[in-house]
């Protein structure tokens, strides 16, 4: 009965702690982001997309890119200065699962774009509105020959969407949040088509260029219930680092430098290791007395009964019978 109850503890330990760690990876959007810090062309962008997913990597069930870049427009209805952040997504985004249109079209189209309804101007804009950005692409920069170009971009409110928790933490670039995202800052969020829109703003750089405005991820998403197991934090981190290894790989065939790799499932492993050693341990300490107590009442019980039984097992002794076959019969009547 004792052995029993610490056996329960045990499992009850492990289950609690799983549970921890399922609602702590929940709470991350994005397994491993890839993140280039310099400026390469759209045809470059979808190569290195390409080639990760073409031959496909065992355990990545999804691969898209995504650009953000920050830019002030004119409100057209009080003709005051706001900043916006400008996000380019794929068509088969990710995105699109946790978004929904409120008002407007239901796709976008080249210089069309949706309105976060959390965003902070949101009450000063309509569908129809334009918002005109000023991009510069270009300046003097060390001993680089001094190039300057400004691309006008005009977007067209096309409708508001509202997004999920999870998808917001995707526009903004919060990839790892193990926290819910409790708080919404004040910001001006606007959705276009990454291929339509944004592309032509990143082949507006110059090839010399090593670093822009705009900023480009390549977000890759793992099957998770393939690769992650909680009874081998070990061979989890294995299998995610072997994934990792792979991606950089191919990336490097098409952008050989400037590429940083981030695992936001690594450290949340980890901490769920320690976490569970640590319940474990602690549901060990709190269930000791009762183990004691289970034990000394199973000992007590056995001895009462063996006393009470002490003359039927003498009786049976000198009819022939042997000690193992009172054991077997005795365990058999339990």
């Amino acid at each position: 009965m004792a052995s029993t109850f610490f056996a329960g503890v045990n499992i009850g330990a492990d289950t609690l702690a799983k549970e921890v760690l399922d609602r702590q990876l929940s709470q991350i959007p994005v397994d491993i982001r890839v993140h280039l810090t310099s400026i390469l062309s759209s045809n470059n962008l979808t190569r290195i997309v390409d080639e990760i997913v073409n031959p496909g990597i065992e355990g990545v069930t999804h691969v898209e890119l995504i650009s953000r870049l920050y830019e002030d427009a004119l409100l057209p209805a009080s003709n005051k200065s706001a900043s916006f952040r400008i996000v380019g997504i794929l068509k088969s985004s990710r995105v699109y699962d946790g978004l929904t249109v409120v008002e407007g079209a239901p796709s976008l189209e080249e210089n069309e774009t949706y309105v976060w309804i959390g965003s902070e101007n949101v009450k000063e804009l309509e569908v129809g509105d334009v918002l005109r950005f000023n991009i510069t692409t270009g300046w003097t920069y060390g001993d680089m020959k001094p190039h300057q170009k400004t691309v006008i971009l005009n977007l067209t409110v096309k409708g508001f969407v509202d997004v999920e928790e999870q998808t917001l933490k995707i526009l903004r670039g919060y990839y790892y949040e193990v926290r819910p995202l409790n708080y919404r800052v004040k910001e001006n969020i606007l959705i276009v088509d990454w291929e339509k829109t944004l592309a032509k703003i990143i082949d507006a750089y110059p090839e010399e260029f090593k670093w822009g405005y705009v900023s480009t991820d390549i977000l890759i998403f793992l099957d998770r219930e393939s690769i992650i197991n909680c009874w081998d934090i070990d061979g989890s981190l294995e299998r995610i680092d072997a994934i990792k290894s792979q991606v950089l790989n191919r990336i490097h065939r098409v952008a050989p430098g400037g590429v940083y790799v981030s695992d936001h499932l690594k450290s949340t492993l980890m901490s769920f290791r320690f976490i569970s050693q640590g319940m474990r341990l602690s549901f060990i300490i709190t269930s000791l007395p009762v183990f004691f107590i289970a034990w000394y009442m199973g000992t007590t019980v056995s001895d009462v009964s063996y006393n009470l039984r002490r003359r039927e097992i003498g009786l049976l002794l000198t009819k022939g019978f042997s000690r193992s076959q009172l054991l077997r019969m005795f365990l058999g009547e339990a």
